[in-house]
């Protein structure tokens, strides 16, 4: 998934450039005026961290396309094709997938010699992992996160263990009473927590992102619950919404996952770079539009 440091290598770019120069912002029929420009610089933290996998993209560009992990060493005795973890899986959310979640619903192993889905050693053990959650922590101002991955035309919000309710707080992921019965999707004996005020938020401004992406060159991201892609447990996501849960001191984060491209290209992990530099466009209109309404006139951080 090379494209996701271009993508924010080529939105700080424009919006820099577009402060530096006081000048509107155009993308496709979506555009930005020089007082939107001033706003998102002036109002607001914007974090950006273009490759937090430094190790498994060179492996990916230099040896293997499709790698998708980090490059931890095999366990002691295990040969090469035990090297690496998902990142991905790694957070300390639901981590212990086969406890907390129903046979069969999580794709993910703990076993080093899978070729994609390794949960790693425990939780949080990766330092790529670490690095992730020292930034939250390093920074409590934070309120909003997007995680961009590829592909499929798609912002996820949370969350990815099993469909929302919000009737019943006792019924969420730190409620060890619910183990074995997560992630069996459309029944009535488990739903994740969440209250309405936050999946409401997660879906307008989710919608105002992806209405910035359409007004570019046309293309339609769909903006759905993260389960809905399919159950997930350590993902980056949900640890940084679950956060606050875990622990009150802690601030809210509303976060996502977007995956970002199409289907239809030769390479849709990898797009071709014509093509590449489309999806730069879009996403950079629909990340400009996210921090616009995210600010609201206040000082906010993403």
């Amino acid at each position: 998934e090379w494209g996701g440091p271009d993508i924010l290598v080529y939105f700080a770019m424009r919006l820099l450039r577009a402060y530096r120069d006081r000048r509107a912002i155009r993308l496709g029929k979506k555009s930005f005026t020089r007082a939107q420009v001033r706003r998102i610089v002036e109002t607001s933290d914007i974090f950006l961290f273009p490759q937090v996998n430094p190790d498994g993209r060179h492996f990916s560009m230099a040896n293997h396309p499709m790698w998708r992990k980090n490059r931890r060493p095999a366990p002691r005795g295990r040969g090469p094709k035990c090297i690496g973890v998902d990142i991905n899986r790694n957070f300390p959310i639901l981590w212990r997938f086969d406890r907390h979640f129903a046979p069969d619903t999580v794709g993910s192993t703990h076993k080093p010699g899978d070729y994609e889905t390794y949960v790693g050693p425990r939780a949080g053990s990766e330092p790529e992992t670490r690095n992730v959650m020292w930034l939250l922590d390093q920074f409590p101002q934070i309120r909003y996160f997007i995680d961009l991955h590829s592909y499929g035309e798609t912002l996820l919000h949370s969350w990815g263990s099993d469909q929302n309710q919000s009737d019943d707080p006792d019924m969420c992921f730190s409620n060890e009473a619910y183990d074995g019965k997560r992630g069996l999707i459309h029944d009535d004996v488990y739903r994740e927590y969440i209250p309405a005020a936050d999946e409401k938020l997660a879906l307008r401004l989710g919608r105002r992102l992806a209405g910035a992406i359409r007004q570019v060159r046309g293309r339609k991201y769909r903006v759905e619950q993260s389960v809905g892609l399919y159950p997930t447990a350590g993902s980056t996501h949900d640890y940084a919404y679950s956060r606050h849960f875990v622990d009150p001191s802690k601030p809210k984060i509303i976060a996502y996952t977007m995956e970002w491209g199409r289907t239809r290209v030769s390479t849709p992990f990898h797009p071709p770079y014509p093509e590449m530099r489309k999806v730069m466009r879009e996403v950079t209109a629909g990340l400009l539009e996210f921090c616009l309404q995210a600010t609201n006139g206040g000082r906010r951080s993403l």
